[in-house]
């Protein structure tokens, strides 16, 4: 089963020595409950997702067909494309105006701008523009115009955590402690998923080349938006992306992760229905998840991600 690398990329790092090892660190402080509003994002009431139905809209080249385009309340555009080596994700700065949406690379380049057409039906519209966004080093141009669905989020409907919740956050540190059969704890201020692996090689781990590879990547920052999509930044211009969804009830401690399809996470290093806590300051969020991981070694792993 593929191994997800988030939250699972931490976990999966340290869940795979085959040898006990330690280190010391100081923990990083876990936001006390705070209950107060975030300011909004900049696009807080005007973020929208498009769903495009299958293979209605593909690249130049034929190989590779966009399914949704998400533009979230801090100014992200997160675009969902399907290709021939499975569907990926690729995150990019946005700006609305009105019903026109300017897509901008990291240096700011405009790189494509789309127009929303409504009619009568609120969730019925037509997208028009192109569009060239680049994964894994390819480029793809979508010229775009076709129907969609498009969802948004009444503000009424929207509770406080998750007005809170749904931005951009850059990472502070993350922190793993396993305790059992391994021990070992380990924290890293920022996002540099390489430490975790380099600190269990370097204790006598014997992590494969595909499992390095995956862990070397730096989280830049995450994306959460209020229709349940979180995407995952990379430094190298890559991106991860998931749904989220409250799974704590009325008070909203808990967020579950799922699949883009609905499936939900699952393998020896996250069991399926895991929860991940949330707990937020004025100005940050940190994410809490905890797992029994049970093989070869037995062991239980607490990872904490600090976001701000």
């Amino acid at each position: 089963m593929k191994k997800y690398f988030f939250p699972l990329a931490i976990v999966a790092c340290t869940a795979l020595l085959n040898t006990s090892c330690s280190s010391s660190s100081t923990e990083p402080p876990v936001p006390q409950e705070y209950e107060g509003d975030l300011p909004k994002p900049t696009y807080s009431e005007q973020a929208v997702s498009f769903e495009i139905a299958s293979d209605n809209v593909k690249d130049k080249s034929g190989k590779a067909s966009l399914k949704a385009i998400n533009f979230t309340e801090s100014g992200k555009a997160i675009f969902e494309v399907k290709t021939t080596a499975g569907t990926k994700f690729v995150t990019y700065g946005a700006t609305i105006d009105g019903d026109i949406y300017i897509v901008t690379d990291t240096n700011g380049r405009e790189i494509g701008r789309l127009r929303k057409l409504t009619s009568r039906a609120a969730d019925d519209v037509t997208i028009e523009g192109t569009i060239t966004v680049t994964i894994n080093g390819v480029e793809y141009t979508f010229t775009i115009s076709t129907k969609a669905t498009s969802t948004s989020v009444p503000p009424t409907a929207v509770s406080r955590n998750t007005n809170n919740l749904a931005r951009t956050w850059q990472v502070a540190s993350m922190n793993v402690v396993l305790s059992g059969d391994i021990d070992l704890s380990k924290l890293v201020v920022g996002g540099n998923l390489k430490e975790f692996a380099d600190a269990a090689q370097e204790a006598g781990a014997n992590l494969n080349a595909e499992e390095m590879k995956a862990l070397s990547k730096v989280v830049n920052s995450m994306t959460f938006n209020k229709n349940g999509l979180l995407s995952i930044e990379y430094s190298d211009a890559s991106s991860d992306g998931c749904n989220w969804l409250w799974a704590s009830g009325e008070k909203q401690e808990y967020i579950r992760l799922l699949q883009r399809n609905g499936a939900e996470f699952g393998n020896k290093f996250l069991s399926d229905r895991s929860v991940v806590k949330v707990d937020f300051t004025p100005t940050s969020v940190a994410l809490t998840m905890k797992t029994d991981i049970r093989g070869s070694k037995n062991y239980s792993a607490t990872l904490t991600v600090v976001l701000k």
